[in-house]
């Protein structure tokens, strides 16, 4: 795997192994052959959504084996992944599948300037990547202040550019109904900031279902 492979085929191999085997690899699994892989997958620049899907099929089989990993590879070594190869859409998701504990690690390792180089990284119009969104955001309301954190390090101006770029109204709704409800306050009171091409930009991404849902319940 170190010779060939990447962060996504490790987690793959170890999802497909039996359990004795997958202590015996993970045993082998030193931080020198975790820069190995790192380095493999950042050079590779492709998209990291199967790492993601990965780290959900394995929490799923064998959640004590993705918290080793977790240690293992370090929250450092996963923002750095992100910061390369991804978006903070794609940070979301990692963060979702990441085990609890963990999740508070990374958050507390997130900087605003990560924040804002992946923010920087979404492309317009992103719309299929965020309408699930709501559901990562609810992830991070499992325990501790993860939801205070991210909402602080990403700031509403932050939130308010991720939106702009990349939602539906339909995204809008469902993202801020799963924020904390001081937060959630904030994002509504700054909305009037928005100008009348930021609306329609986000209107024109979903139906028009969505949008008279909008006027009749947000």
């Amino acid at each position: 795997i170190v010779a060939k492979g990447t962060l996504s085929e490790l987690f793959m191999n170890l999802r497909s192994a039996t359990p004795g085997f997958r202590t015996a690899l993970l045993e082998q699994l030193t931080s020198a052959r975790v820069e190995v892989l790192l380095a493999k997958t950042i050079d590779a620049g492709g998209s990291i959504a199967t790492l993601r899907l990965a780290m959900r099929k394995l929490g799923e089989a064998d959640g004590d084996l993705l918290a080793h990993l977790e240690q293992a590879i370090g929250a450092r070594g996963f923002l750095r992944l992100v910061l390369a190869n991804g978006t903070l859409i794609e940070l979301f998701r990692i963060l979702e599948y990441a085990t609890p504990d963990f999740r508070v690690v990374m958050l507390e390792q997130l900087t605003p300037t990560d924040v804002a180089t992946l923010l920087q990284k979404v492309a317009p119009g992103e719309a299929h990547g965020i309408e699930n969104l709501h559901f990562s955001v609810r992830a991070l309301a499992t325990g501790s202040d993860q939801p205070g954190r991210m909402e602080v390090v990403l700031d509403v101006h932050g939130w308010w550019r991720l939106l702009i770029v990349a939602s539906s109204l339909n995204s809008v709704s469902k993202i801020t109904q799963a924020m904390s409800n001081d937060f959630r306050a904030q994002l509504i009171a700054t909305s009037t900031e928005l100008s009348v091409l930021d609306w329609r930009g986000i209107i024109a991404r979903g139906l028009f279902l969505n949008a008279c849902d909008f006027a009749t319940n947000d």
